[in-house]
C-alpha cells in the first residue's frame, strides 16, 4: 500500500528502492520499534521494491529480450547460489539471506521467460487459472496417491511418493475442476455465474450480483 501510494503520487521507482535498500536492516543496522508490522516491513520491503523497478513496462521488454544463453546462465547461477541457503554452518547474516533470495528470484524469472520463450507458457498459465483448485484439493490427491502406492503397490521409496504425489496434488485437481465443469457442476469451486441469494433473508440484508 505504501509503496502504491508513492507510484500514485510520482515517485520514482529507483527512489523507492533505494528507501527500502536504508530500511533493511541487512545493510545498515537500523533498530525498529517492537512492531512486527515495522519488522517485516524493513526485512521484506526490499523485495517489493524490486518488484516495483522490475515491474515497469520498461523494464520488463528489456528483460523479455534477454537472450536464451543469458537467461540459461540467470537460471543456473541464481539456483546454484541460492542452493547454497540450506549449506549447514553458514553464517546467519541477513545480508546472506538477501544475496540467496534475490538469486532465486533471478533463477525463477529467467525460468519463467525460458518457458515462454520455449511456447510452454499455456501449461503455466493452464496451472495458474486453476491455482484455486490446486490448493483447495491438492492434499486430498496427493494424500490418495501415496496411500495407493503404499497399500496397493507397496511401493515404500520417498521418491516416487514425493514426484507421483507431487503431480497429483497438481494434475488430479485440474482434472476434477474441468469434468466438473464439463457436466455443468461449476459451483464446486467457485459460486456459480448470475443471481446468487441468500438461502436466509434478513431485514438489512441486500442481494449481490456476481
Amino acid at each position: 500500500m505504501i509503496m502504491e501510494t508513492m507510484l500514485r503520487i510520482g515517485v520514482n521507482r529507483w527512489i523507492i528502492l533505494g528507501i527500502a535498500l536504508l530500511l533493511d536492516p541487512a545493510l545498515l543496522p537500523i533498530q525498529f520499534p517492537p512492531s512486527p508490522p515495522l519488522i517485516q516491513t524493513g526485512l521484506f520491503g526490499v523485495y517489493l521494491a524490486l518488484g516495483v523497478v522490475v515491474g515497469s513496462e520498461r523494464n520488463i521488454q528489456t528483460v523479455s529480450q534477454l537472450r536464451t544463453p543469458v537467461l540459461l546462465s540467470g537460471l543456473v547461477a541464481g539456483s546454484a547460489v541460492s542452493a547454497f541457503s540450506g549449506w549447514p554452518g553458514l553464517p546467519d547474516w541477513l545480508l546472506l539471506h538477501m544475496i540467496f533470495a534475490i538469486s532465486g528470484m533471478i533463477a525463477v524469472v529467467s525460468l519463467a521467460l525460458l518457458i515462454s520463450n520455449a511456447k510452454l507458457d499455456a501449461i503455466v498459465q493452464l496451472l495458474g487459472r486453476r491455482s484455486l483448485e490446486i490448493y483447495v484439493a491438492h492434499s486430498l490427491a496427493a494424500a490418495g496417491a501415496r496411500t495407493a502406492l503404499a497399500k496397493i503397490a507397496h511401493v515404500t521409496a520417498p521418491t516416487p511418493h514425493f514426484v507421483l504425489g507431487g503431480l497429483a496434488g497438481i494434475c488430479f485437481p485440474v482434472v476434477l475442476a474441468i469434468g466438473c465443469e464439463a457436466i455443468g457442476l461449476k459451483w464446486i469451486f467457485r459460486l456459480p455465474s448470475g443471481k446468487v441469494k441468500q438461502s436466509l433473508q434478513r431485514p438489512g440484508l441486500q442481494t449481490y450480483e456476481t
